[in-house]
């Protein structure tokens, strides 16, 4: 994978950026914010003007009003980001983000509303009538990818290569998707 120099103040968003690249084939390269060519924390003038800077927000553990949400919108897409400022705040990747889309997809990498959310059925699972993606009615929809897509974007915009993720085949050949072949034991 392709390295990119990146600075992140806090380990959940640092995960959170993690696995948005992977997808797009990149890696992060741990760097002091003075260099970075991604920066996420709460002083985006730390890293350089070039960068794709984003300024991070308080951190939620609560389920938020599906009303009052910030979006992220890209490519016709308006992504839910249950972390962050509400509305549409200014997503350039010219100038400094103030939507959290690092905070957001950890929110939702993790898992955060199943935690946040006391309500169960008989069996003590969370239930999807209790999610923010019912609220929301996003159906198959995958914020994570959408976010995923838009970070893609921005950093080409910035000019950096995205190669996307590939996974190695027979012969040493690259391809854009892979079979992987499991199987699952609930009782033995």
């Amino acid at each position: 994978m392709t390295e990119i120099a990146c600075a992140v103040a806090d380990a959940p968003r640092r995960y959170a950026l993690a696995e948005l690249l992977r997808g797009l084939g990149l890696a992060p390269a741990w760097v002091p914010a003075a260099v970075a060519a991604l920066y996420a924390g709460p002083d985006p003038d730390a890293a350089p003007a070039t960068a794709l800077r984003f300024r991070t927000s308080a951190r939620t553990d609560s389920l938020p009003d599906a009303s009052t949400l910030g979006r992220l919108v890209h490519d016709g897409r308006d992504t839910p980001l249950p972390v962050g400022p509400t509305g549409a705040p200014d997503a350039s990747p010219h100038g400094v983000v103030e939507a959290d889309v690092l905070g957001s997809a950890f929110w939702w990498i993790a898992g955060v509303q199943e935690s946040a959310t006391v309500a169960r059925d008989a069996h003590g699972r969370f239930r999807h009538a209790d999610s923010l993606q019912h609220a929301l009615a996003l159906g198959a929809r995958a914020p994570v990818d959408e976010m995923r897509a838009w970070l893609g974007a921005a950093l080409r915009a910035l000019g950096h290569d995205v190669p996307g993720r590939t996974w190695a085949g027979t012969g040493g050949a690259r391809a854009p998707w892979a079979v992987a072949l499991t199987h699952d034991l609930d009782a033995v």
